[in-house]
């Protein structure tokens, strides 16, 4: 009986790498340390693989699945993303692969493994994804990234929502009611869009000549959970905020449902604000939110990706416009 073909998997599985990593010390040596270098060599060598088997697996034709990372599938802006890509998706002939990385690396890099292992024609990476994603797959699957910062050295297409700009709208649009005393509630502070709408609501308080007290900025993790928390830390405050602007939909909904769980009326005592557009309603309440173009954004990245798989020119990176859509929940303020 004819010994078992050795593949780049069984390599991979033998010094615990990736099969990226195995490749990239038979191709681009330069770009793995010396001692992961000699590891894998060293399997190579015992396996009896022969590398230039690499280029024919790795090129072998590929699935007809494009793959999205996720870190948290149960928020309502990438259910939203993930149904109308997998409608665009469908109509070009591909199937949406989705991977919940719940923002954790190792779940991370083992859904990586997993694409290689197919051989997926492509991957959007979304905000919350590891540099390591990135690492391992650059050099053979194309890859969108949506809302996610770039390194310099990155050469991938980066399609964003114009977060800064919504955010100082936002503030303008509370300004204009009337309100001087406006808290914002944050997103992690890793994440690309969390930061760029910090930016947008410090740059219209600056603009104002409007005081950020101590206390006003409230970190929170884009989850409905710290909203609720940075509610009852504005309202323990000795001057809290007439508004509340938060960075994504959810985290207002948690300061909606604590506000009113407390007897304050909504907007009459506070006004509150979100950055989404993905909840219709909150509280039988039309949101006062910022909407990003959903239908946009999955646009632009199937047509950017599609740029990618049949190898033509693609735009580094585009903005999709936003818009501030008023509802229920904020209104003038005639207090002090």
């Amino acid at each position: 009986m004819p010994d078992k073909k050795i593949t780049i998997r069984d390599v991979a599985r033998m010094c615990d790498v990736s099969t990226a990593t195995v490749s990239r010390v038979v191709n681009n040596p330069e770009k793995v340390s010396p001692e992961l270098r000699k590891r894998v060599q060293r399997a190579i060598e015992d396996s009896g693989f022969i590398p230039n088997q690499i280029a024919k697996q790795l090129s072998s034709k590929t699935s007809s699945s494009i793959a999205i990372f996720v870190y948290d599938i149960t928020n309502p802006f990438f259910t939203r993303l993930i149904e109308e890509l997998n409608r665009l998706a469908f109509d070009l002939g591909y199937s949406l692969l989705i991977c919940d990385t719940e923002n954790n690396k190792e779940r991370e890099l083992r859904y990586v493994e997993y694409v290689q292992s197919i051989q997926v024609a492509g991957l959007i990476l979304t905000e919350g994804s590891f540099e390591g994603a990135i690492t391992e797959v650059s050099d053979h699957v194309p890859i969108v990234a949506v809302d996610r910062a770039r390194r310099p050295n990155d050469s991938y297409p980066l399609i964003t929502s114009d977060n800064m700009d919504g955010a100082h709208k936002m503030v303008e649009y509370l300004i204009n009611l009337n309100h001087r005393k406006i808290g914002f509630v944050g997103g992690p502070a890793d994440m690309k869009t969390a930061a760029d709408r910090k930016r947008g609501y410090l740059h219209a308080m600056k603009k104002h000549d409007l005081e950020v007290p101590d206390g006003y900025l409230f970190l929170g993790d884009f989850r409905s959970d710290s909203g609720v928390k940075a509610i009852e830390h504005y309202l323990s405050l000795e001057d809290p905020p007439t508004a509340i602007f938060c960075a994504n939909d959810l985290m207002a909904q948690g300061v909606l449902a604590r506000a009113l769980s407390l007897g304050l009326a909504i907007p009459d005592d506070l006004s509150v604000a979100g950055f989404d557009g993905v909840l219709d309603t909150v509280f039988y309440r039309r949101l006062t939110t910022v909407r990003q173009s959903i239908e946009g954004l999955a646009k632009t990245t199937m047509e950017q990706m599609l740029n990618l798989i049949e190898k033509r020119p693609y735009k580094e990176e585009s903005v999709i416009g936003v818009d501030l859509i008023p509802g229920e929940t904020c209104k003038k303020w005639w207090g002090e």
